[in-house]
């Protein structure tokens, strides 16, 4: 199965990744941690989230940083990919076709899981690059 068509028209928007943030690969959000591994900023695609739910996925405000569920995305060669998570995570979660749960989305009898979106991603960033090499993005 590969992406939705609607996926080509992304433009990337520098403004939005910034380094050092991590991917929880279980529930599909963006996360600024401090040197503790306490939520400071939490992100599902575009949309920020309030304490009340991150206290819902995370009970104690805090995150510990294990390797099969966290990705940290600490290099400026991350922001694309930064980007595109972000843009996959919202596209699938706001998408009436898709069923969003917890952990994933679902399309009829497909689910696909957070995990399995960002397992996808070094290929398709390589893609997404080059899309964004031929759009370039308007400064106003």
């Amino acid at each position: 199965m590969g992406y939705p068509e609607q996926i080509r028209e992304f433009e990337y928007d520098p403004s939005f990744p910034i380094r050092g943030l991590w991917f929880d690969s279980l529930y599909g959000n963006l996360i600024k941690v401090d040197a503790y591994g306490n939520i400071l900023v939490f992100v599902h695609g575009f949309e920020f989230l309030k304490p009340s739910q991150v206290y819902e996925l995370y009970s104690n405000k805090f995150l510990q940083l294990d390797e099969s569920r966290v990705y940290v995305l600490n290099t400026l060669f991350n922001l694309p990919e930064t980007y595109l998570i972000a843009c996959l995570i919202n596209f699938f979660t706001n998408s009436p076709e898709y069923t969003s749960h917890k952990t994933g989305v679902r399309c009829g009898n497909l689910s696909m899981s957070f995990k399995s979106i960002f397992q996808v991603r070094p290929s398709s960033v390589l893609s997404f690059k080059s899309i964004f090499l031929v759009r370039p993005y308007s400064v106003v």
